[in-house]
């Protein structure tokens, strides 16, 4: 399995609220029911930050069965909607592959 961590940032003028219901009612079914190979997916949205505010918006947690598997989801039409309505709830975005280390 390969993790991918997703960030973004909200729409200048962009409530937080409106940010969070977007994602969570709009864009987290939309990435569940049409991303093909999505073996896990969570969405972790930012509600503070220890000192002044979150650098993101939200980061998300999505899982696939190796690199090549999130390529192919994110070329198939149904991965270019997905990436296409992101342009209706943020101003930046990105990806990263993670290597997971448990510490504790």
């Amino acid at each position: 399995m390969i993790k991918v961590l997703f960030w973004a940032r909200g729409k200048p003028g962009q409530s937080a609220d409106e940010f969070r219901r977007y994602w969570l009612e709009v864009h987290a079914p939309l990435v569940r029911d049409r991303l093909p190979g999505l073996r896990r997916y969570e969405v972790n949205i930012a509600t503070g930050a220890p000192q002044g505010e979150p650098l993101v918006g939200g980061v998300a947690v999505l899982c696939f069965d190796s690199e090549e598997a999130f390529a192919r989801a994110t070329a198939s039409p149904e991965g270019r909607e997905v990436l296409r309505d992101l342009r209706n709830f943020t101003s930046e975005s990105g990806a990263m592959f993670v290597e997971e280390h448990r510490v504790l």
